[in-house]
C-alpha cells in the first residue's frame, strides 16, 4: 500500500491514508512555481501537509476540538496507547509461536510451561529478567482463555470451510449439509469477531500492572 505518491513517504505506515485530497495551506509558505518541480520539494510537501493531518487527528483525540481540558499526554506512550504494550504482545504472538509447536498446551497458569517459554524469549530479547522487569505473568492469566477460544473458534471455522468447499466441488452435494456448514462458518466467524475484540481491550488491574 502506498502513503502519498513519492518515495520519501513510502516507510512511514503511521502516515497511511493520511496523503488523502491534500489542499494548499495559507500558513505555510510556499516554493516558487519552478521549485514545485523538483521531487525532493514535492516529497516535503506531501510530508508536510501529512504532518499538519496527523497532528490535527492527535489533537482531535486529546479533545482539543471539545470544550474539556486538553489532554497533553504527559508519560503517555502512543505505541502502547495504539498496539498495546510490549509484554501483552508478546503473549498474544509467543502464544501463536508456542501453540505451533505444543498444539492446545498453551495455558493461563501463571510460572507454567507457555509463561516459562516467554520468559525465555523476554530474557533473551532484553537481556533482563522477566520477574523484576515485566508484567507477563499477568497477561498470560488475563489473555489465556481468550486466546483458548478464539483459537477454538478458528478452527471450528476452518474444518467447516473445509467440508463446505469439498462438497461445494460436488455436482450432487447435499444442500442441507452445506447449509449447515455455512451456518457453522457465520456463527465461528461471528465468535471470532467478539473474541479478538475482547483480546484488543482487555486490560490489566492497577495491582497487576504494579507487580
Amino acid at each position: 500500500m502506498e502513503y502519498g505518491r513519492y518515495n520519501s513517504v513510502q516507510d512511514l505506515p503511521s502516515y497511511s491514508g493520511q496523503f488523502d485530497n491534500i489542499e494548499e495551506d495559507d500558513d505555510y509558505p510556499d516554493p516558487a512555481d519552478d521549485d514545485r518541480e523538483s521531487l525532493w520539494i514535492q516529497n516535503l510537501l506531501e510530508l508536510r501537509q501529512g504532518a499538519i493531518l496527523v497532528a490535527a487527528e492527535f489533537k482531535k483525540s486529546r479533545g482539543a476540538e471539545r470544550s474539556a481540558p486538553i489532554d497533553k499526554g504527559g508519560r503517555t506512550n502512543l505505541f502502547k496507547e495504539g498496539f498495546g504494550s510490549p509484554d501483552r504482545n508478546l503473549v498474544i504472538s509467543g502464544w501463536s509461536v508456542f501453540e505451533t509447536f505444543q498444539h492446545k498446551q498453551a495455558k493461563g497458569t501463571e510460572h507454567g510451561a507457555f509463561h516459562g517459554f516467554l520468559k525465555h524469549v523476554f530474557k533473551y530479547a532484553t537481556g533482563r529478567s522477566s520477574e523484576r522487569h515485566s508484567s507477563i505473568g499477568s497477561w498470560v492469566k488475563a489473555l489465556a482463555s481468550l486466546l483458548r477460544q478464539r483459537d477454538d473458534a478458528s478452527e471450528t471455522y476452518l474444518s467447516a470451510e473445509r467440508l463446505y468447499q469439498e462438497l461445494k466441488a460436488e455436482p450432487h452435494s447435499n444442500l442441507l449439509t452445506k447449509h449447515k456448514l455455512a451456518l457453522t462458518m457465520k456463527e465461528a466467524a461471528d465468535t471470532l469477531e467478539v473474541l479478538n475484540g475482547r483480546i484488543s481491550s482487555a486490560k490489566l488491574s492497577k495491582k497487576a500492572q504494579q507487580k
